[in-house]
């Protein structure tokens, strides 16, 4: 069967997270562009179980063939909605560049369409409320869920591109709230370092899947690891972690990060090392991880574009924190077993002279075995608008 994935804002992040997992899922990506991705997939698997393992998609559902036969068999015949009004929406996503005026008279199809489900639903005796966003073509899905729409009813999807068109029925939208919840509401937070959101940390974690079983649950150490952002995501998908920092206050904040994840039975079991530890000194723990994800240090808090002087500053003094975990990654000193991967941050900086990107001064100390390339043809990087970094995302194996 076919499915369909909403990308989220950086669709190129989220294309190459569901690309790096498509072979532990069964996933057989088929159609893809900056809005969603088509596949296909094995019909005995849990769509919604690979969904929320995701950091960078909105959406997951089924694509269908006719949905006014969908919408008899599973919402009319079923009677789905014992009680109550069955609630609906209508979303159009598009890969073309929409003028004002198609919007226009694409926003009117929408509304059509939306009318003749509610009079097809009302002719086989069901009461149903058509709810539409009225600036916009799709669904938000903090909508869906305020407006409780996939617990009572559906929402219908027209997906195009080029002179493609898929009909699809949205099976869950991203838990947006538990991001939120563990972004925000954690215990152990620190402003002043830079605090990578959890979206990203997840995407990163995919990203630094190796293995084709799916049942096959990694080990991913981060040594840059802060208040524990990517060690949290890392355990949500069931994996071990080890977390290592220059700084005792940030090791505090990982362990009472991870300690509020149990209290708070977002994970079962407390399978996390943490220790103190300077990636630019001699190492002596002796441990197998199959994974570096990381973000390093990348320089201090920026209020506002930087001159050439302070960028080139930073540069200089970032230098050998790459070298050093290039060299942590790379040699082979009985630790790391078999094939293992690095996906680490390097940073972009914002000048007044626009945008300096030191990736290949720092991919010179990562030893040339990129293959953010065999993942993604575009360019992996995560901002917020107005940022004055950019994390330019890249990927290493051994």
């Amino acid at each position: 069967m076919k499915i369909f994935f909403i990308l989220g804002r950086k669709p190129s992040l989220s294309i190459a997270e569901i690309y790096n997992i498509s072979n532990r899922s069964n996933l057989h990506i088929i159609d893809s562009n900056e809005i969603f991705v088509i596949a296909e997939i094995n019909s005995e698997t849990n769509i919604t179980e690979i969904f929320y393992r995701l950091g960078g998609s909105v959406k997951v559902g089924l694509i269908i063939e006719d949905p006014y036969k969908y919408i008899e068999e599973n919402f009319i015949s079923k009677n789905a909605i014992k009680s109550g009004k069955l609630r609906f929406a209508v979303s159009f996503y598009s890969s073309n560049k929409l003028e004002i005026d198609s919007q226009k008279k694409q926003k009117k199809d929408q509304v059509k369409l939306g009318i003749s489900i509610k009079n097809f639903l009302k002719d086989n005796n069901v009461n149903s409320q058509f709810i539409t966003n009225n600036k916009d073509l799709i669904t938000s899905s903090v909508l869906i869920e305020k407006k409780k729409i996939l617990k009572r009813g559906f929402e219908l999807n027209l997906i195009k591109a080029g002179n493609s068109r898929y009909w699809g029925m949205t099976l869950a939208v991203q838990d947006f709230e538990g991001f939120s919840f563990r972004d925000y509401d954690r215990p152990a937070v620190n402003k002043q370092k830079g605090m990578l959101p959890p979206k990203l940390a997840r995407i990163m974690v995919n990203l630094a899947n190796i293995s084709d079983n799916s049942s096959y649950k990694q080990t991913i150490w981060d040594p840059f690891c802060g208040s524990g952002t990517i060690l949290m995501e890392a355990l949500l998908l069931g994996n071990s972690a080890i977390g290592s920092d220059i700084d005792q206050i940030s090791i505090d904040e990982t362990q009472k990060n991870v300690d509020w994840m149990i209290r708070k039975s977002l994970i079962k079991e407390q399978n996390v090392k943490v220790f103190k530890h300077d990636i630019r000194q001699p190492f002596n723990e002796n441990f197998n991880f199959d994974a570096i994800v990381t973000e390093p240090y990348l320089g201090p808090v920026l209020k506002s574009p930087i001159s050439i002087d302070e960028y080139e500053k930073i540069v200089t003094e970032l230098m050998p924190i790459y070298d050093s975990l290039s060299n942590l990654f790379i040699k082979n000193s009985g630790m790391i077993v078999g094939k293992n991967r690095l996906v680490v941050v390097i940073p972009i900086f914002k000048t007044f002279d626009g945008w300096k990107d030191p990736s290949d001064l720092f991919m010179k100390l990562l030893k040339k075995i990129e293959i953010t390339h065999k993942i993604s043809k575009y360019p992996l990087q995560w901002d917020r608008p107005g940022s004055i970094i950019r994390r330019n995302i890249k990927i290493f194996e051994k």
